[in-house]
């Protein structure tokens, strides 16, 4: 808003100075530094749902094939179930370059890729979950069949050593250490 002073001519022009735009643009940049990875983790959580219900629903198919067979698929096709993902072929052994699984012998479907995650059959019947890329690579879930419980999933470490630190199960799902009966660590979720 512009007013002419009559006496001097001038006109008087309100403006922010550089200072107050530069405390606003810091106040702005502590806020983003503060929420971004509160609203990573919360992005995260909504996106791990999507593999929760898929391990529970492909596990209970697994329960279900069990009880009218007495022993466990080694196949998807043959799960009461459909799984819109795509099908990897292979089996009998170790899957995933980097997070590695082992599924049943004599499997020709025991593996389905999504966009960014793996769901696949273990040797043992149980139904594994995980992410096979970004910050929680190797984080998923584990869908006991023997229990019917679903627990979240880690793998303990990457092929050729190292260690994996252990993020998505207790950051993002705060879940609890249960155990590591082999190269995965199991939490029991809240």
């Amino acid at each position: 808003m512009q007013n002419k002073n009559c006496i001097t001519g001038r006109l008087n022009v309100r403006a922010f100075t550089l200072i107050e735009l530069l405390v606003v643009v810091l106040i702005i940049g502590i806020l983003v530094v503060i929420a971004l990875p509160q609203y990573q983790k919360a992005v995260w959580k909504s996106r791990s749902v999507q593999l929760k219900t898929l391990a529970k629903s492909v596990g209970e198919a697994q329960q279900r094939y069990y009880l009218a067979n007495g022993f466990y698929a080694k196949n998807f096709e043959d799960l009461d179930i459909d799984i819109p993902l795509e099908k990897q072929a292979g089996g009998g052994g170790s899957i995933s370059a980097v997070c590695p699984a082992t599924t049943p012998e004599g499997s020709v479907d025991p593996l389905r890729k999504g966009k960014d995650f793996h769901l696949l059959l273990s040797a043992g019947g149980s139904i594994i979950t995980f992410w096979k890329t970004g910050p929680y690579l190797c984080g998923g879930f584990y869908f006991d069949v023997s229990s019917g419980k679903l627990l979240c999933a880690e793998r303990a470490s990457p092929v050729g050593g190292g260690r994996l630190p252990p993020d998505f199960c207790p950051k993002v799902e705060r879940a609890t250490f249960l155990s590591q009966p082999s190269t995965w660590r199991l939490y029991r979720l809240p």
